[in-house]
C-alpha cells in the first residue's frame, strides 16, 4: 500500500476499461496522484473524469474511441495533473463525511 502513490504517480496517463465502476477508488488515487484518466462514460466515472479538466471519456466497449484519445491525452496530462489533484480532494474521507451528515442531519 506504501507504494501504491509512487506507482501512481510514476504514470502519465491512468487508462480504465472498465464500465462498472461504482467508487471509482482506483480513479481517485490515480487523481490525487496527479495522473490524468482516460475511463468510459459510464457509472459514476464522468462525476470524477472531466474532458480536459481530469481526463477523458470515451465511449464504452468502444476500444477504437478509447485508442484515438490516449494519445491526445498523453499530451496535455502535465497541464491536468493540479486539477486531477483537486477532483480527488474533493472527495477526501472528511469531505465525504461532512457531506453525508449534513445530507442527514441537516447544517450545523
Amino acid at each position: 500500500d506504501a507504494l501504491l502513490p509512487v506507482l501512481y504517480a510514476s504514470a502519465d496517463l491512468f487508462v480504465i476499461a472498465s464500465t462498472a465502476e461504482l467508487q471509482g477508488i482506483v480513479v481517485l488515487e490515480s487523481l490525487a496522484s496527479g495522473v490524468p484518466v482516460l475511463a468510459a462514460d459510464a457509472g459514476a466515472l464522468p462525476e470524477l473524469v472531466e474532458p480536459g479538466i481530469t481526463g477523458d471519456l470515451f465511449r464504452p466497449n468502444d476500444a477504437g474511441d478509447l485508442g484515438r484519445r490516449i494519445g491526445p491525452l498523453l499530451q496535455a496530462a502535465p497541464d491536468l495533473a493540479a486539477s486531477a489533484r483537486a477532483r480527488a480532494q474533493e472527495h477526501d474521507l472528511e469531505v465525504t463525511l461532512d457531506g453525508f451528515e449534513r445530507l442527514m442531519l441537516g447544517p450545523r
